[in-house]
């Protein structure tokens, strides 16, 4: 006869035995952090230091006259990690004082004012609550005082100020990193501010205050002006993984049923050493893998990568790393030009069997490492790994040359242009909300953004062809048609936002609505098509009835791409809402069809502090697959990971 107490039991051991085996499997997954993407923190046991670690530490605590130095590299290459790292290292050191700033985090669009006071807010917050407020008080006042002078002369006396307080503490040295530096370019501030850093060099009582700059960019796009160019400026390059200690990563693996190292060995062969890649493959391995021995890892792992990354990569991509890859040569900020020659040079490195020699002076040739498909290792370039070349192939190269070719030959009208634009900006009462970390509300950061907003809407795009000759300028708040203003180029002025004080409730829909009527009875007759672009802080009262008015709009529409609406949240309000916005971003309800009942999706959604510039979040809903997954924002994958699942259940049930 069977004992039951004994099966039983025997039930149970498997039990428990199966719950340790999938809690460890979690552990281990857990383990390789850097997956995850964004920096790793300085508890993350997979950090590996290289060269450029103990570089950069040398140059910003020996007696050298370099004031600045700078690490421009690809994304997700562990520039920010590594800023973390030596930041904390230097602040338990004697004598310094570390300030690391993410400069995408001031906004899209900022005038040189504006970012020296920012600089310094941000080094101030970094003191105890109350010095800080002391701190930002008298640079404030100082900066009354100072009104009628220069912007970077209130910067450099607000400086020795701060410098001055340091020293009464016993600091000597203050060293300020500023992460994404890129920004800069996207300002057009790249020249003024680093002239601003080569005249604080010159300042005998500045010499102990030190700049690192990190981003993605080339020497020469942050140094455009040779009268601004300056000898103290050190570049550091970031090398590779395997130039450091690895063993941490390796530790990662041994939970499997082969050799880790030769594992490993067999993952940088594929990621090349990338720190992010390298990363994802180990976290992919650990969930994964099926291996038997050590004679299946080359095999087993080329298996597990075309399966999870290389096949259908743009629906596999990890948090957008090929994907931003691609954008860089669809529409990066260097010239179409560039960007050719730079395919070119990527094509050769393909098909050819021998490394190309590296020649510092070719524009091509650091385009190429900058959007990180290549790599200079010695004297020599060639592609970065081999996932790239399997991903960016002979095809990818051929899509993608055609797709620039169309537009600068004419063949494919650039979709964003030739457009009536209105623009909508929130006037309601919780705009005069001071968000954490900013000195001025909502309302008053409006101008600055809107302007650099304004300013690319009707820019030249080539061949003297623009988005729009003008915009048409709303404030909305009460349950009415709010203020109209006609905005032609160069115009926006200060005064409509200092005569025009938040108040109210947030009603959108009269205003939109007025919008839609004036773009249907006049330009849409003409065959023009419009930008409807709102900034609110998210609290819309009449948020049923706004979106009941787009599927409405959508019902009288043949084409899609004919209208689109985007709405741009500022300020943290906006959080609570932000899942509801997506809804409707990717039309998860399927609610909105045109007239002949096509899905349509006219809205947009995004956050100002997350876009580049206004054309990023107008240019994915007009591209080649405006729901799939490449087209959700970075953060959506990064901070809302349960909205983003869903997501991608809801496309592969579909």
């Amino acid at each position: 006869m069977v004992n039951i107490r004994c099966v039983a039991g025997c039930i149970r051991n498997i039990s428990k035995n199966i719950d340790r085996l999938i809690m460890r499997i979690k552990e281990m997954s857990q383990y390789f952090q850097g997956a995850k993407g964004g920096a790793l923190s300085l508890e993350a046991l997979t950090y590996i230091q290289r060269l450029a670690d103990w570089a950069l530490y040398k140059i910003l605590t020996q007696e050298t006259t370099q004031q600045c130095c700078f690490i421009l590299a690809a994304r997700q290459s562990g520039k920010t990690s590594l800023m973390i790292r030596i930041a904390d290292k230097l602040q338990q050191d004697a004598g310094y004082h570390c300030v690391t700033m993410n400069l995408q985090g001031f906004g899209s669009t900022i005038n040189e004012a504006s970012l020296c006071q920012s600089l310094l807010w941000e080094i101030a917050a970094t003191f105890p609550a109350p010095e800080a407020r002391l701190l930002t008080q008298n640079i404030e006042q100082r900066s009354q005082e100072m009104a009628n002078y220069p912007s970077a002369l209130q910067f450099r006396e607000s400086l020795k100020y701060l410098m001055q307080y340091l020293r009464k503490k016993g600091t000597e040295k203050l060293i300020i990193f500023l992460d994404e530096i890129q920004s800069l370019i996207s300002w057009k501030l790249q020249n003024s501010f680093l002239g601003l850093l080569r005249a604080l060099g010159q300042e005998e009582t500045l010499k102990s205050v030190k700049f690192v700059l990190l981003g993605v960019a080339k020497p020469t796009d942050i140094l455009t002006d040779p009268a601004v160019a300056f000898n103290t400026a050190k570049g550091i390059e970031l090398g590779r993984l395997d130039e450091g200690d690895c063993s941490a990563l390796i530790q990662g693996l041994s939970e499997l049923n082969c050799d880790p190292k030769r594992l490993f060995a067999e993952i940088l062969i594929w990621t090349g050493g990338k720190p992010f890649l390298t990363q994802v493959v180990c976290n992919l391995c650990i969930e994964e893998l099926n291996i038997t021995g050590d004679e299946d890892i080359p095999t087993a792992l080329q298996d597990l990568l075309e399966q999870k990354l290389i096949n259908n990569w743009r629906s596999h991509d990890p948090l957008s790393h090929f994907q931003e890859i691609e954008r860089w040569f669809r529409n990066g900020y260097t010239t179409v030009e560039e960007r050719i020659h730079a395919l070119e040079l990527y094509k050769q490195l393909l098909t050819s069997a021998n490394e190309i020699y590296f020649d510092g002076g070719r524009e091509e040739q650091i385009n190429l490492i900058v959007s990180g498909l290549a790599a200079k290792s010695e004297n020599y370039i060639n592609v970065s790994n081999r996932l790239y070349h399997n991903i960016f192939n002979d095809i990818w190269v051929q899509e993608t040359q055609n797709f620039i070719s169309n537009f600068i030959s004419g063949e494919k009208e650039n979709p964003m242009l030739n457009r009536e634009v209105f623009i909508l900006v929130d006037q309601s009462s919780s705009m005069t909300k001071k968000d954490r970390g900013k000195q001025k509300s909502r309302w008053e950061l409006m101008p600055e953004a809107l302007q650099g907003d304004i300013d690319l809407l009707l820019k030249d795009q080539g061949g003297g062809k623009k988005i729009c000759e003008y915009v048409t300028l709303y404030l909305f708040s009460r349950e009415r048609v709010g203020r109209k203003f006609k905005i032609p180029p160069n115009k926006l002025g200060s005064n409509i936002f200092e005569e025009n004080f938040p108040n109210g409730n947030t009603f959108v829909v009269p205003t939109l609505e007025a919008c839609l009527n004036t773009w249907k009875e006049g330009s849409r007759r003409e065959g023009k098509k419009a930008f409807i672009i709102i900034y609110t802080d998210g609290m819309l009262d009449d948020r049923d009835e706004f979106a009941a008015l787009l599927q409405k709009t959508c019902k009288e529409l043949t084409d899609e791409t004919e209208l689109k609406v985007l709405l741009l949240g500022m300020g943290e309000d906006v959080n609570n809402v932000v899942e509801d916005f997506l809804d409707l971003d990717f039309n998860v309800r399927k609610a909105n069809k045109d007239k002949d009942g096509n899905p349509c999706n006219i809205f947009i959604f995004d956050l100002v502090k997350e876009i580049d510039d206004i054309l990023d979040p107008l240019g994915r809903k007009l591209g080649d697959d405006p729901d799939g997954l490449e087209s959700i924002p970075k953060w959506v994958k990064e901070r809302h990971s349960d909205w983003y699942q869903k997501y991608v259940d809801l496309i592969q049930m579909s």
